[in-house]
């Protein structure tokens, strides 16, 4: 009885359909091969059900991260600028003639003192928009950032643990015999 070959070619299709997550049995069914061929060859070689998807999962997670991380950065960069436009107005309040005043309806006060005010108010509101920015981008200083650091190096171990890095051995180019 003569026995049937496929190619390597075929056998890295079917590989790729069962680490996308199809089941040996519907490739068997497709392909016209031995579903215990089939079997026998994913256990011999370590293939892992579902494993591509897992990967694409991880790759779309961290591209998101990296996105995330820019507008974080952009509102990091925003802050600083409001930040810095605070201070060069609290600096031009020092060397405010106090004699200037500004009428406000019936109420009359320093130029000095209303533009003091109107530092404060907007110190107070940018405080209030960066805590919520902070929620919302999980902005983080230097002591959570550490932390997330150490939690990165962690998930990088399971990865590796788990078989998600890009190390794997190149398998051989034999055709493989199928019974």
């Amino acid at each position: 009885m003569k026995r049937k070959t496929t190619t390597t070619d075929l056998k890295n299709l079917i590989r790729q359909k069962f680490e996308a997550g199809q089941d040996l049995i519907d490739l068997a069914i497709e392909y016209k091969i031995n579903y215990g061929t089939l079997r026998n060859l994913s256990s011999k070689e370590n293939w892992q059900k579902g494993i591509l998807k897992d990967i694409v999962y991880i790759k779309e997670t961290e591209k998101l991260t990296k996105e995330i991380a820019k507008k974080r950065e952009n509102k990091r960069k925003e802050y600083r600028e409001r930040t810095q436009e605070i201070m060069e107005d609290l600096q031009s309040l020092e060397g405010m003639d106090m004699q200037m005043y500004v009428a406000l309806g019936e109420e009359k006060k320093s130029y000095a003192e209303t533009k003091a005010t109107v530092v404060k108010l907007r110190t107070s509101s940018i405080k209030e928009l960066y805590s919520i920015d902070k929620e919302l981008y999980q902005i983080l200083n230097a002591t959570e950032e550490q932390e997330l650091a150490i939690k990165r190096l962690k998930y990088e171990e399971l990865k590796k643990k788990a078989g998600f890095i890009d190390n794997e051995e190149e398998s051989s180019d034999e055709d493989i015999i199928i019974d």
